[in-house]
């Protein structure tokens, strides 16, 4: 995740970003930003649990912990296809640009999300007692 914010970073000083479409620019855009906010998120548990340790809250800390991680593995699957995506478009075409974003979105989302559920154990449920 930071080596992705670290080029993202860089790709605007590099000398042929100025020759690049206003498609990709708004996307490189985004992707930045979706790496801006993935940092955040998956940063955030370590920063909550040194500013709230000890303080006899461990349920509400995992639950919080568990949104923010949620949170930021949506934005590094945005992240990384988007980037994917961005290259394809700029060494490929419009077509493969869209295959390659469909087909990185499923395979993060499948991976990620889908999978834990299919395999999550009857037994387990979610509750807010």
């Amino acid at each position: 995740m930071q080596v992705l914010f670290a080029f993202l970073l860089a790709i605007p000083f590099a000398q042929g970003f100025a020759d690049v479409t206003s498609f990709q620019k708004t996307l490189f855009f985004g992707v930045l930003c979706s790496t801006a906010i993935a940092s955040a998120l998956l940063v955030a548990p370590s920063a909550y649990h040194r500013l709230n340790f000890r303080a006899k809250d461990k349920e509400q800390m995992l639950r919080t912990a568990n949104a923010l991680m949620i949170g930021g593995l949506s934005f590094l699957m945005l992240s990384i296809t988007g980037s994917v995506a961005l290259i394809a478009d700029f060494i490929y075409s419009p077509a493969v640009t869209v295959v390659s974003g469909v087909i990185g979105l499923a395979l993060f989302a499948g991976l990620w999300f889908v999978l834990p559920f299919i395999r999550r154990h009857p037994d387990v449920q979610d509750s807010d007692d």
